[in-house]
């Protein structure tokens, strides 16, 4: 009997155990939702902007093979901040001029990186605004207004 009623202490022990570990692995989901939509816009507007410049450059460049002018036209305009960079620093040139691999990687990768941030960036601006709009419809009520409409009862 004694066995029996311990066996049935234990597993209810277990289970009520159990039942705070879902409720925190619940309440993280929660908090990485909440977290989640708080950075929304950043995530969103950081994958628009590196999609964008794939669209744009990366495929014109890549299935050119990083050779005519069109391709060119298409870096200059659009990764002109890399290409400033490359043509300011010593050794910048080689990849802007002589390689055409490192050429094609150099854009391809640190172009499509530097739409990412650009994104990330414009949508974090995003996210501040809204959260500081949709708080400011939260606050509560100015407390001295409330005390001098008493009063003036």
């Amino acid at each position: 009997m004694q066995l029996a009623f311990g066996g049935i202490i234990r597993k209810w022990l277990a289970d009520f155990s159990n039942f705070w570990r879902y409720t925190e692995t619940a309440q993280s989901l929660v908090e990485q939702n909440d977290n989640m939509r708080r950075h929304a816009a950043t995530v969103v507007c950081s994958g628009i902007l590196a999609i964008i410049h794939i669209a744009v450059v990366v495929f014109p460049l890549v299935l050119s093979g990083g050779c005519g002018e069109g391709q060119a036209f298409l870096v200059y305009c659009f990764d002109f901040p890399l290409v400033v960079a490359l043509d300011s620093i010593p050794g910048g040139g080689r990849i802007l001029y002589h390689g055409v691999t490192t050429y094609v990687l150099f854009f391809s990768i640190v172009g499509t990186v530097m739409y990412a941030f650009a994104g990330g960036f414009i949508g974090y601006v995003i996210d501040r605004v809204r959260i500081r709009v949709a708080s400011r419809g939260r606050r509560e009520p100015n407390k001295e207004l409330h005390a001098n409409d008493a009063g003036a009862l």
